[in-house]
């Protein structure tokens, strides 16, 4: 005999795995809610965000685009990694040229 399922309302309703799951989950839900208005309840301190992590490396491409108003040419980018105007030296991985973040065009 195969066991009759509920009625389903919408995507909202879709409950997956036993009563006794989503039993437990609306209780830990109500809980949840009644403990944050509650003002007597303990205070979790604040977790400082860090900033956001820079990149060690990012291609030569998106490199120029963050330092130059007019982007060169992807054939002057990799003719200035080839002549050693970018410095410190960018690194080829793979098919493309790897910089640090900071590295400085230098005309000379």
């Amino acid at each position: 005999m195969i066991p009759e399922l509920p009625a389903y309302d919408g995507p909202n309703e879709l409950r997956i795995g036993t009563e006794k799951s989503a039993v437990q989950e609306a209780k830990l839900n109500a809980t949840a809610v009644k403990n944050k208005g509650n003002s007597n309840s303990q205070m979790e301190a604040p977790v400082p965000k860090s900033p956001p992590r820079q990149p060690k490396f990012q291609t030569v491409t998106e490199w120029a685009e963050v330092r130059f108003s007019t982007v060169p040419h992807k054939n002057t980018l990799l003719r200035w990694v080839h002549e050693g105007r970018i410095q410190p030296q960018p690194q080829k991985i793979g098919r493309r040229w790897y910089v640090t973040p900071n590295a400085e065009y230098r005309p000379d």
